[in-house]
This record gives C-alpha cells, sequence and structure tokens, in this order.
C-alpha cells in the first residue's frame, strides 16, 4: 500500500512488553515513518519489474579487461551513506573508476565518487559492502581488489577516507565478496573477505597454485579490535580450510545458539571431464585447490583468551563440491531455521535446515534449481527476498553461461515449492548478471533489484507492486550494546493468521554484493503485526505488539 509522507512518533513504553532493560533516556527507542514513495515512471502493462535505468539516471555500464579469461569481478552496495533518508549505492568497475550513485530523492542519480573519494580509478575492483565498523552511526565502504583492498571511512560530511593501512585489512588476495559479523559478540564487527585464485596467467600453474603462492590465496578473518584496526585471526578457522576459491560469504547463525557461525562458497576444482562445461583453454588448465563449501561452528571462547570455532561441514550435510559462486541466506519455509541455497553450474542448490545441526538438499522436490536451461547453465549471484509481499521468501538468481541463459525468478508458494515466474517477471536479464542485490530504493515498500552485468549495462528493476493490496513492514535497527548496524539480529514477525516469520540482519549473500541493511517484512493481507520481538547480538529483546503495517520502524537497542 502506497500513501502519503507522515511522520509520527511514538514513545516504546506504550507498545513494548517484555524488554531485557529500562528504554534510554536519550529519545525515543521507536521511530514509526511512513514513508513518501520516491517519484518513477509510469508502470508497464503485466511486468512485475520494469528496468527504470534510463530515467534514473544510471548510465553504468561494467567495464573489465579484455584479455583475462576469468569473466567475474563485480560489485554492488547499498546504504544511505549520507544520512538524507534516500538510499544511495555503490558499482564496481575492472578496470577505470568505480561509481557512488547519491540518491537525489527525486527518482534520480548522481555520481559523485570522485568528490566522495572513494572512485578508486587505478583499482581492478570486484565485491563491495557497507558497514558502520567503528560504531559512528555512519556506515563505512568495503572495496574488494584484485590486488589489496581498501576501507573506506566515512567522514559524515559526504566523504571518506581511505584508513585501509591503519586498520590493517588490505589484504592482496583476488577479493571476490567480504562479511561483517560479529563473532565475539563484543559490540564491533569483525571482517571475513572470500578470495579466489590470486594470478593472472592461468596456464602457469606452479606460479598460481598450492605451495607456490598459497597465501594470497587465502581467504581471511580479520578481528574488529574496537579503536579503529584489525588483526588478522584467520588461523581460528584451520591450517588449509581457508584456502581455495572463494566466492561468497555469510555470517549466520545456522544451529540458533545465539553465535554468528561462517558459511564459505567455494569455486571447485576443474577436472577433465569438466572440459565439455568450460572449453576455454586457459580456464580449463585451472587446477584449483579442491575445496567443498566450508561451515564453520561457531563454538565461542576457548577459556584461554580465543575462540573456537569448528569445521563441520561435513557433519552438517553442506559440504557440497560444486562450482560455486553465489550465496542466498534465508528462512524460506517460515520454521525459524536459516536455509541456504547457492549457485553452479547446472542446477543450483538449496538447502533445507532440518534443526538438529544438518542439511538436506530439497532442491527438486522445490522445484528451485531448473528454469536455467541444462546442465551447463551457468548462476551466479542469488538472494532471498519477498517481492510479493505475500510472506514468503523469493529467490533471485543471476545467470550467465554458454546458452544465453536469463536471471530467474522464483515464486515461493507457501509449501516448499517454488514456481519459475521468470517469464512475466520483466527482470529476466541476458546479459551475464553476476551481482545481485536487493534495496527498497524509492520508499515504497515493495523491494527493488539491481543486477551487475559483466561487461554490459547494469540495470535497476523497479519493483511494480503487483501484490498492492498486500502490506509491509520494514526495520532499521540501530545498536547500543550491540553493534550499530544491529547486524546478527533475528527478528520474529507474527501475524492474525497464525504465520511467524524470521529474518537474520547479515552482510554478504548474493556475490560481491551489500543489499540494503534494512530488515523487510511482507504481511499479505494482514494490516498489522499482532507481534514483533527483536533479539539483538547483545542478547537483549525488544517486544512490540499490535504493530500497524506500512511503516518504517527505526528501532534503537535497548540498555546501556
Amino acid at each position: 500500500m502506497r500513501k502519503n509522507g507522515i511522520i509520527v512518533w511514538f514513545m516504546l513504553a506504550s507498545l513494548m512488553i517484555g524488554c531485557s532493560t529500562t528504554p534510554p533516556s536519550t529519545g525515543p527507542a521507536v521511530v514509526f515513518v511512513t514513508p513518501t514513495p520516491t517519484p518513477t515512471s509510469p508502470l508497464a502493462a503485466d511486468a512485475l519489474f520494469m528496468d527504470i535505468s534510463q530515467q534514473a539516471g544510471i548510465r553504468f555500464k561494467h567495464q573489465a579487461p579484455v584479455d583475462d579469461p576469468a569473466i567475474w569481478g563485480t560489485g554492488a552496495a547499498f546504504a544511505d551513506y549520507d544520512r538524507d533518508g534516500h538510499l544511495d549505492f555503490y558499482l564496481t568497475n575492472r578496470v577505470g573508476p568505480n561509481i557512488l550513485y547519491h540518491n537525489d530523492g527525486d527518482g534520480t542519480f548522481t555520481d559523485v565518487a570522485p568528490l566522495a573519494g572513494v572512485a578508486a580509478p587505478d583499482d581492478d575492483s570486484a565485491g563491495v559492502t557497507f558497514a558502520d565498523y567503528d560504531n559512528d552511526g555512519w556506515r563505512d565502504l568495503y572495496l574488494l581488489n584484485f590486488g589489496p583492498n581498501r576501507l573506506f571511512h566515512n567522514n559524515g560530511d559526504g566523504t571518506f577516507s581511505d584508513v585501509t593501512a591503519t586498520a590493517g585489512v588490505g589484504d592482496p588476495g583476488r577479493g571476490t565478496s567480504a562479511a561483517w559479523g560479529d563473532y565475539d559478540g563484543d559490540g564491533f564487527l569483525d571482517l571475513y573477505v572470500a578470495n579466489h585464485v590470486g594470478c593472472r596467467d592461468y596456464t602457469d600453474e606452479r606460479a598460481c597454485f598450492d605451495d607456490h603462492y598459497p597465501e594470497v590465496n587465502r581467504d581471511r578473518l580479520y578481528h574488529n579490535n574496537g579503536d579503529g584496526a584489525f588483526t588478522d585471526v584467520t588461523g581460528l578457522l584451520g591450517p588449509t580450510q581457508t584456502l581455495g576459491a572463494g566466492f561468497a560469504v555469510c555470517f549466520f547463525d545456522y544451529n540458533n545458539d545465539s553465535r554468528p557461525d561462517i558459511y564459505l562458497v567455494n569455486d571447485r576444482k576443474f577436472a577433465t571431464g569438466d572440459l565439455d562445461i568450460v572449453p576455454d583453454a586457459k580456464l580449463a588448465a585451472l587446477s584449483f585447490m579442491p575445496r567443498h563449501n566450508m561451515l564453520w561452528r561457531n563454538d565461542g571462547p576457548d577459556g584461554s583468551g580465543g575462540w573456537n570455532f569448528r569445521e563441520v561441514s561435513i557433519a552438517a550435510g553442506v559440504d557440497s563440491s560444486v562450482f560455486g559462486m553465489g550465496l542466498a541466506v534465508g528462512d524460506y519455509d517460515n520454521d525459524n531455521w536459516l536455509d541456504l541455497y547457492f549457485s553452479d553450474i547446472g542446477p543450483a542448490t538449496l538447502l533445507r535446515n532440518r534443526g538438529n545441526g544438518t542439511f538436506e538438499d530439497v532442491t527438486h522436490q522445490a522445484g528451485a534449481g531448473h528454469g536455467l536451461g541444462g546442465e551447463k547453465a551457468m548462476s551466479w549471484g542469488a538472494v532471498f527476498f519477498d517481492y510479493d509481499n505475500n510472506g514468503w521468501l523469493d529467490l533471485y538468481l543471476g545467470a550467465m553461461g554458454l546458452q544465453n541463459e536469463t536471471t530467474v525468478l522464483f515464486h515461493n508458494n507457501g509449501d516448499g515449492t517454488f514456481a519459475d515466474v521468470s517469464a512475466t517477471s520483466g527482470a529476466a536479464d541476458n546479459r551475464g548478471t553476476r551481482t545481485v542485490a536487493v534495496a527498497d530504493f524509492d520508499g515504497d515498500g515493495f523491494l527493488d533489484l539491481f543486477v551487475v552485468n559483466y561487461g554490459q549495462p547494469a540495470a535497476l528493476y523497479r519493483n511494480l507492486a503487483r501484490a498492492g493490496d498486500h502490506h509491509w513492514l520494514a526495520l532499521e535497527l540501530v545498536g547500543r550494546r550491540s553493534n550499530r548496524d544491529g547486524i546478527g539480529a533475528k527478528v520474529r514477525l507474527t501475524t492474525a493468521d497464525g504465520l511467524t516469520q524470521m529474518r537474520e540482519l547479515h552482510s554478504g549473500d548474493s556475490l560481491g554484493a551489500g543489499s540494503d541493511l534494512t530488515v523487510h517484512f511482507g504481511l499479505g493481507r494482514n494490516d498489522r503485526a499482532t507481534q514483533l520481538e527483536i533479539v539483538w547480538p547483545s542478547g537483549i529483546r525488544q517486544t512490540l505488539t499490535n504493530v500497524p503495517a506500512d511503516q518504517r520502524l527505526v528501532v534503537t537497542e535497548t540498555g546501556e
């Protein structure tokens, strides 16, 4: 439902029950905002989405080197970096300057990257993500490169400063994706960097792989010291487990023990039998260190000042050996357990969380691995999102390969299965999509899509809100004892029809992407949430009841 703009302030005391502490005295803990939708172009006749890139002033065409057979390296991330109430976004190039599109608030965007100090024109860039690593209320920017990565600190005045050297996070590998999460619960976001194979001449295996160049291939886990600097603690994850061709990563609590675990999607080893899938002679010569996907269970403090992670992918049933490239994490079946979906050459894979520490492959029965055109189809970034606000998470899958595949939109039927609605989606892009990011950029309550196509124009797909009778709620979380962004918080929403949904706020899904850090719920035809519970990373719980729909809530963590 779309409404005219009005801002209504409510004190939390009239709405909250069962909180762990009393609300702070520095202002309201919950702000209800009914947004004014951004003006956009006229709606199309039948499609679910419409490409409005040109109307929005988005002229971005991804630039890539012509002599690199490894055709990946894209990124897109959303954040209101200047806190003017409108979502902006950052795009990466492998050649030439990167782009920071400032949302002008009238449906158009303007590139301000040079003015903001984040163009990085000499970098070979890939993934990107926004997060407030120093808890000052301004989202900072982490840029992954083929070469040293960069951390840009948000100065709060529309500009950024490169603090990579001071922070100690300039990993020199071939960065693909990054994820933020507070693994030790100290209130500061830690950082995982996924690296692919770090060399340029793929025919020279001895220069690229195994014992001859191991460290540049290694992923990195950085602990946030809370003083602006980070410490490399990759060793916590084991001596060899972080070696491989990493593509996508996410912190998420798979076993509901309130500690963020880590899942990593790896690109598997090419073998002789793969030559029909990857005919390029240079790519076929690759000999990636064979690493299946990894799951590190967070077991907490080790009792002597350190931290325990245990690699449990085999025991959990998530040790897939695939050409893994993208990752989506979400509770698609609304059973309160987070599930996994990752891309591949051939059908993608959907792993359902059984709730007992293990997962089962339900791709076939769910109908979530089809629609790409066969065993040689190649898929990339993937996201869960509820595009029609019916309360069930749908799937969008980026695609590019040998058969001119288009991106795929799967509608969640609410019974454990998905329907391929790509033909009528209006967002079936066939230009080689790598990165997919999600945000409600125009504030109308319906989630939009942004796709980055390798070496081709990008696209902003506006959700046309065909399910206009469906309601929604959106939450911006403001941590106090927890990290400022609230990453790792779990939010459970119950409606009068008995449905309970769970969202965990996380950073690092898709591929090289940073979707908006707003927690979004579709409510279907329910005009309110009967109960809304937030469990912060600190353990503090806040509960709201009888919350009207079609609002954006800014919720501040209670307690000191």
